[in-house]
């Protein structure tokens, strides 16, 4: 069908028409009103509602197998940005404790019986953070009588100076000590022999110093050195002598995880005898180590290389391990620790007459060799008042030394050393209690076990021996203290009339020493001193009775 032009006008003006046409009705019949219309019903009004069609179908499923549906989530975690902005708050001003003041010098004085005059003067330096110093002189004489013995009469007397330099990270010190001992040979029954005092005396000399340079900054891979050089010289009235001098070096740094440490040591000695013959003794060690630690366990692991040249014992080049470890079983409360070690053990003028008085030089000393040191112990806390201390240790050693009476001598009052190869076994046992400041007590056990190569009994070694310290604290104002000591059975070597030798039996003996002290003030202090409480009768060498039951009192006095 084909629309024109003409017929879409006649569309639009017949629609236009009719629209004007209807308005035209409306308006009239708004004009006339609703009583003026006349409505024709042709027919009544029937509603009706459109079929609707319905869906009857019953939804079902199969509920005879049900699988748990699988849930797969994740956290994803990030980091919230916060900041925080401290809120400024005012400097609180503590009060400046008061700083104790210090006293240059402290004397101490006092008298016993056996005619024991007793006096030390401490000399020094006040605080300071830039050097120390000072001085300390000490006397101890008798002259008491011990019953059917030779003439006992001593004299101890000491002076040291000393003097510390600090800088940033080290620090210089130096001392000079003098010892000049008196004593007597007093080792002889009167009711056979009568010496005069001047037969019996022996005086020792001993002047030794020191200078040390070593750090205390413990800055990691810093340099950790340690160097220190000393002589000494010592004489007696028999015309002996004896002079040293020691250097060692030690240097350690962190490399790594590993600490690297290295020790040195030149000890050269001579001694001469009354003939002026001379006997040497040097000793070189060096020592290299590293410490290694692998989460709780400490490993020490290094050697140490020893040249010695004795004039008694000879040449010698060894090599000994130097191994420790050490590894908390339960932390604080069980410490496991070993060590395997040897050494060369340098036996001189001074260390033998240091362990006993009455021995008299010979030609020259051989040095000891300790081939096997090997031991392991336990140590730690019960609680936060009791500690102990536990070892066991094996040790292999050659010309280890004992002291004998020398029947050469007139009434075989002083002593010569023999030596022999001994295998020792040492059990020790140590328990501790304290409490803050005001109470401590220490006990302690050792046993000693000794496999002889030839002597047949380590003369004047006991086989065991038993300790007890305790100090109390009772409000600053009085202190006392109980030391407890005891040994048990030594023997000692002895000839019959016919020159025939035996081993004579030492008693063991418990000495009980107390001590009282009463502060006066911060200044002066009274003090009492008992030693020997039940006047035990014994000999620390085979006819060498101590004193017995001792009183020794005084005061102390700071200035």
């Amino acid at each position: 069908m084909i629309i024109t032009d003409k017929l879409i006008r006649g569309v639009v003006f017949g629609t236009f028409g009719l629209y004007m046409l209807v308005n035209m009705s409306l308006a009239q019949a708004q004009q006339k009103g609703v009583e003026d219309e006349t409505i024709i019903v042709v027919k009544a009004y029937q509603a009706t509602l459109s079929d609707a069609f319905k869906i009857n179908a019953t939804p079902t499923r199969d509920t005879s197998i049900f699988k748990t549906p699988e849930l797969k989530y994740g956290i994803s975690s990030t980091k919230a940005s916060t900041e925080y902005l401290p809120i400024a708050i005012k400097a609180v001003r503590i009060k400046d404790e008061n700083i104790p003041k210090l006293y240059k010098s402290y004397v101490k004085a006092g008298f016993g019986n056996f005619s024991t005059p007793y006096g030390e003067l401490f000399v020094n330096s006040l605080r300071s953070k830039k050097f120390t110093a000072g001085t300390h002189l000490k006397h101890l004489s008798s002259t008491g009588i011990i019953k059917n013995y030779g003439y006992p009469a001593y004299s101890d007397n000491d002076a040291n100076v000393f003097a510390k330099k600090f800088f940033d990270r080290q620090f210089l010190e130096a001392d000079v000590n003098f010892n000049r001992d008196v004593f007597h040979f007093y080792g002889y029954n009167l009711d056979d022999t009568v010496l005069t005092r001047k037969q019996t005396r022996q005086e020792l000399n001993y002047l030794d110093g020191s200078i040390r340079f070593r750090n205390f900054d413990l800055k990691k891979y810093s340099l950790d050195h340690n160097i220190g050089v000393k002589f000494y010289s010592q004489n007696d009235d028999f015309k002996h002598k004896e002079s040293a001098f020691i250097a060692d070096v030690e240097v350690g740094r962190d490399i790594e995880s590993v600490y690297a440490n290295l020790k040195m040591e030149f000890d050269f000695s001579n001694q001469k005898d009354t003939t002026k013959n001379e006997y040497k003794n040097n000793i070189v060690k060096i020592g290299p180590s590293a410490r290694m630690k692998f989460e709780k366990l400490q490993l020490d692991a290094g050697i140490d290389l020893v040249f010695a040249n004795n004039g008694k014992s000879g040449a010698d080049v060894s090599v000994y391990p130097d191994v420790k470890i050490e590894y908390p079983v339960v932390d604080n409360f069980v410490v496991f620790s070993a060590a395997l070690k040897g050494d060369i053990r340098k036996n001189t003028l001074h260390t033998l007459l240091s362990e006993n008085n009455f021995y008299v030089p010979q030609n020259g000393v051989a040095n000891t060799q300790d081939k096997f040191d090997f031991q392991a112990g336990l140590r730690g806390t019960f609680s936060s008042r009791i500690s102990y201390t536990s070892w066991v240790r094996y040790t292999n050693s050659n010309n280890a030394v004992f002291f004998v009476n020398d029947t050469s001598t007139i009434v075989d009052n002083t002593f010569k050393v023999l030596y022999d190869d001994v295998d020792l076994l040492n059990i020790h046992g140590e328990i501790g209690y304290h409490t803050a400041e005001r109470m401590r007590l220490v006990l302690r056990a050792d046993y000693f076990g000794y496999s002889m190569t030839k002597l047949a009994e380590p003369w004047h070694k006991p086989s065991f021996t038993l300790g007890l310290t305790s100090k109390y604290n009772m409000a600053e104002k009085i202190l006392i203290s109980v030391d407890v000591f005891g040994s048990g059975i030594r023997k000692a070597l002895v000839y019959d009339a016919a020159d025939l030798p035996s081993a004579k039996e030492l008693n063991g003996f418990a000495d009980i020493n107390l001590g009282l002290e009463y502060r006066y003030s911060k200044i002066l202090s009274v003090y009492l001193n008992v030693n020997n409480i039940a006047a035990a009768k014994y000999a620390r060498y085979y006819d060498y009775s101590l004193q017995r039951f001792q009183v020794l009192g005084g005061f102390t006095y700071s200035f």
